[in-house]
């Protein structure tokens, strides 16, 4: 087996399980996207994700098939949103009942949660696959696709912060030291409710994964990895394709002309204050809450994304110019270097 890196984004343990679960394997609503293997590599919060290369390249191989028909598109947008108007209801006043439901009411509600995630399924790389692939796209499809992925985001972070808010309480209900239960899997949380898990055990849980850990999802099966850490990395290493070393970046390039200037690494909130007007940001990949910081930038380089991301679409949005998924900036670029950033060619390059 050959690993790829999908893509690197701040996630919790408990947000992103919820999103893989959703997609190995026994997708339904996105019968083109099927993976029978991925792994998370989380260190702080910052999880770098990777998937079996042939299951990679069969994915794009079948969604590049299934986008000769000329209604598939619309038909899956279509699908798509519908499954977002669904996200959408949440029972907004279940965070003040969890004190008063009892331990089979608050299981219950916790599956309809996960229920709604499960039915968006698929969608989640359906917009990565066709902003990252050879397909060529009408400006109409671009345009609705790009919303779509956006609408998406909102929809999403919205959706992390209610469930965030549900499990906050039922920490509290059972007497956990920890504010939420983040770091923990949907079915550890399913046991702790029911005494299946201490209370003591959770936090332990918590507090070794809050540093590192390492999902693995194979064949439909979960295994989360944190005391072992440094010697399963290392078993997953030997699979992984390493970057090639390189002397110029390339990736999608979005508007066109060439600028020149300092780099300003966009990694975690924190850095959200510290951002100084005029400079290339350079971050892993962005999402809404870093739009009015990307307003102020001379240009956007990702390692992630396609041409659907939501970089991109800030990009055309405040005619920035940008580089996107070059797949290893901000390993190579590093604060304060002088760069050049040619969206004509879709290049950036270190100036000496």
């Amino acid at each position: 087996m050959k690993l790829i890196k999908f893509f690197t984004r701040e996630y919790t343990l408990l947000e992103h399980e919820l999103i893989l679960l959703s997609l190995i394997d026994t997708n339904a609503t996105v019968p083109e996207i099927k993976y029978s293997f991925l792994a998370d590599i989380s260190r702080k919060g910052v999880i770098d994700i990777y998937c079996d290369k042939k299951d990679f390249e069969k994915n794009t191989k079948r969604i590049t098939l299934a986008v000769k028909n000329r209604n598939y598109i619309n038909k899956m947008l279509d699908r798509g949103i519908a499954a977002l108007r669904e996200l959408r209801r949440l029972p907004k006043n279940l965070p003040k009942r969890i004190k008063n439901l009892s331990e089979k009411q608050i299981v219950q509600e916790l599956y309809r949660l996960e229920h709604k995630i499960a039915a968006f399924s698929g969608f989640w790389d359906f917009t990565h696959y066709l902003g990252k692939s050879d397909i060529v796209l009408t400006d109409n499809q671009v345009k609705k696709l790009s919303s779509f992925h956006d609408y998406r985001k909102f929809l999403l972070i919205d959706y992390f912060k209610f469930l965030d808010r549900v499990c906050s309480k039922i920490a509290e209900k059972e007497g956990l030291k920890s504010d939420s239960l983040q770091f923990l899997t949907f079915n550890e949380i399913i046991l702790l409710i029911h005494g299946g898990v201490s209370s003591i055990k959770a936090d332990q849980l918590q507090r070794e994964r809050k540093k590192h850990y390492i999902l693995i999802i194979k064949n439909g099966k979960e295994e989360v990895v944190s005391k072992n850490f440094d010697k399963v990395f290392k078993k997953l290493k030997k699979m992984m394709i390493k970057d090639k070393k390189v002397s110029e970046l390339k990736g999608f390039a979005i508007n066109k002309g060439i600028v020149r200037g300092r780099v300003f690494h966009l990694s975690t909130k924190e850095d959200f204050s510290k951002v100084p007007q005029g400079k290339i940001i350079v971050t892993h990949m962005t999402n809404p809450d870093m739009t009015l910081i990307l307003k102020k930038s001379l240009a956007i380089v990702t390692d992630d994304g396609g041409l659907l991301c939501h970089a991109a679409n800030v990009a055309r949005e405040f005619k920035i110019i940008a580089v996107i998924g070059t797949k290893n900036a901000t390993k190579i670029l590093k604060d304060g270097d002088l760069v050049e950033v040619d969206a004509n060619k879709g290049i950036v390059k270190k100036i000496k």
